[in-house]
């Protein structure tokens, strides 16, 4: 009997719901077609194709976003309501957090536990943080010189495309 033999951990495989683009609200297939191969980094299997985004997909989301933010539902929302979607997202990832440590335990090779006691949590500490910030975020009055008066004004300016890198967790 090996000294590791208590220790054996199983390994999860989590089953991939969602391979496609999510873009206006929809999963999409990429305007090109192009998939490319996701692998378990434990074991070198391929675990889904997953729909290859490009300039034009990129274009799509950034159109579909800059419509949401100019029109949409959340800019008009208030910080209360913003904050209690937020706190209800968190809501649900604690509720999943097996489900979410194993698919990103898959997904970077890491240690299922430590999905379950460290990742996970922290993300759902960090939306709580910025839930409870929703409604306190205000500007600021200026002391300036002579009859003038200066002000701040913090609100969101518009919208990004970015790309999302893998092994940014934990932070620096």
């Amino acid at each position: 009997m090996g000294s590791n033999d208590g220790w054996k951990q199983t390994l999860v495989v989590p089953e991939i719901k969602h391979t496609k683009l999510f873009i206006n609200g929809e999963f999409v297939d990429a305007a090109s077609g192009k998939t490319f191969e996701t692998r378990d980094p434990r074991t070198g299997e391929v675990m889904a194709h997953i729909a290859e985004a490009d300039k034009a997909d990129v274009d799509l989301a950034v159109n579909a976003a800059r419509e949401a933010f100019e029109h949409g539902k959340w800019p008009r929302m208030s910080g209360y309501e913003r904050g209690r979607a937020m706190h209800k997202l968190a809501d649900l990832m604690e509720q999943h957090i097996e489900e979410l440590a194993a698919l990103d335990g898959a997904d970077a090779g890491k240690l299922l536990l430590v999905g379950k006691i460290i990742d996970i949590p922290a993300a759902v500490h960090m939306l709580r943080y910025y839930a409870g910030a929703a409604d306190k975020i205000h500007g600021e009055s200026l002391r300036v010189t002579g009859k003038y008066q200066g002000y701040t004004l913090k609100e969101p300016i518009g919208v990004a495309g970015i790309i999302i890198i893998p092994w940014n967790f934990p932070r620096a």
